[in-house]
């Protein structure tokens, strides 16, 4: 939705069905990238997607059917070594670790 949501309400909403709201530190704003390759913006993806949060949630999008994603694919690597070299793992919003490839 936007990213937004109406605060208190929804994390009220959420504390009643035992759920937890769970928010992004890092948009790259990849949803903005040009429809076609572009290695600039593929810098400024990855940039925009790192950062010295303790426990980093990056928000990254594939988009509708016929909307050109490759950028966010390019850059996905880069972002993805980024923060390996610095220890650390990948999980899914419950803390599952995802398998990783040597």
């Amino acid at each position: 939705p936007g990213g937004y949501d109406t605060g208190a309400r929804v994390r009220s909403a959420a504390t009643k069905r035992r759920l937890t709201v769970v928010d992004w530190t890092y948009d790259p704003r990849d949803w903005a990238a040009p429809g076609s390759p572009s290695p600039s913006y593929q810098r400024q993806i990855a940039d925009r997607a790192t950062g010295t949060a303790r426990h980093p949630i990056v928000l990254m999008h594939d988009g509708p059917d016929g909307a050109y994603r490759g950028n966010t694919v390019a850059s996905l690597q880069r972002v993805i070594s980024y923060y390996k070299a610095r220890g650390y793992v990948f999980t899914d919003p419950l803390g599952r670790r995802f398998p990783t490839r040597r």
